[in-house]
């Protein structure tokens, strides 16, 4: 019997399915039979030759995945791999077997299930993380709403469900206003428009607006939301869709005592990665989170599907790979 998987190849630029046989693991590795991937921005970045992404060719991408461990001191279980290298470093959920270090694989708890754990991924892991940290440092309730960019994603959408279900006021800035009701769904007490809201620049300080944010952009984007952060707020910076580069002052940090906080979910430590799975999959497990799979797709169509993404052609939500499609 043979089975499919993607493989990227760095010097043809390409992205073909090759049908492979059962491979057999090594010592430490474990076998898994994978029935979820799904397609993050930086996934997308990397099959698409946008994005210097893959450390290593030929690859299989996909930084996520969850399915059944076949062998191995998890056999049997469900378990998921996110993060740590998988298609980066080395191979990854693209494949409908996959063999990898054992240790770097999680058994989900029995409040997940294979696609649930999916549906959440990296996405919902970073959004967590960022969570975390800023709990972690200081963030309550008391100081204000949370404000949260790129809620039309997958990392967005997780931040205001969980923080939501944390009791904070969730505020959201988008430019896809189309998704508004999407948005107040997920619980956005507030949706604003990026262009109504943040199209001018901010001075050193302004009025305190938000009590802390979650910032999938970068670029102008946090540079004008940074002085209007309440005294000890903190904003988690997780993304670059609008810029890598930041201009600011130091006033926010000094005279408010505002913290970046970042959230890397790639080499989060094994003890904190487990740690939030467990609450991703009881307390802060979001109560719609089937509905923000916004489409299930094949292996051959990955390569369609990202190109829709890195254009903003995608619906909002995330999107699946089912390999049994």
């Amino acid at each position: 019997m043979t089975y499919k998987k993607l493989e990227y190849n760095k010097t043809t630029k390409k992205l073909n399915t090759v049908n492979f046989d059962k491979p057999e693991p090594q010592q430490g590795q474990a076998l898994v039979e994978v029935f979820y991937s799904c397609i993050n921005y930086k996934d997308a970045l990397g099959v698409t030759g946008k994005g210097a992404i893959f450390k290593t060719s030929p690859i299989v991408p996909g930084i996520d995945f969850s399915g059944t461990a076949l062998t191995g001191k998890f056999k049997g279980k469900t378990v998921i791999g996110q993060g740590l290298g998988f298609g980066e470093s080395f191979d990854g959920g693209y494949t409908e077997l996959v063999c990898c270090d054992e240790e770097l694989l999680i058994p989900l708890d029995d409040g997940l299930s294979a696609k649930e754990a999916m549906a959440i991924g990296t996405a919902g892991f970073t959004a967590a993380l960022a969570a975390h940290r800023m709990i972690q440092n200081g963030q309550t309730k008391d100081k204000g709403p949370i404000l949260v960019s790129g809620a039309t994603g997958g990392v967005g959408g997780f931040a205001v469900q969980i923080f939501k279900n944390l009791g904070y006021e969730v505020q959201v800035v988008t430019n896809r206003m189309k998704f508004k009701d999407y948005l107040k769904d997920l619980g956005a007490d507030e949706v604003l428009a990026y262009d109504e809201h943040f199209d001018k620049k901010t001075k050193a300080l302004e009025s305190v607006k938000w009590g802390g944010a979650i910032d999938n952009l970068g670029g102008e984007f946090l540079e004008r939301v940074l002085p209007q952060i309440e005294l000890w707020g903190n904003v988690a910076s997780i993304g670059l869709a609008k810029n890598h580069a930041v201009a600011t002052t130091v006033m926010p940090f000094i005279l408010r005592g505002v913290s970046i906080l970042g959230a890397s979910s790639a080499n989060c430590p094994m003890e904190l990665r487990v740690q939030l799975w467990k609450k991703l999959a009881k307390e802060w497990k979001p109560k719609k989170i089937l509905d923000l799979i916004s489409e299930e797709v094949a292996l051959e169509e990955v390569l369609d599907v990202s190109h829709k993404i890195l254009d903003h052609k995608a619906s909002a939500g995330r999107i699946l790979i089912n390999m049994k499609a």
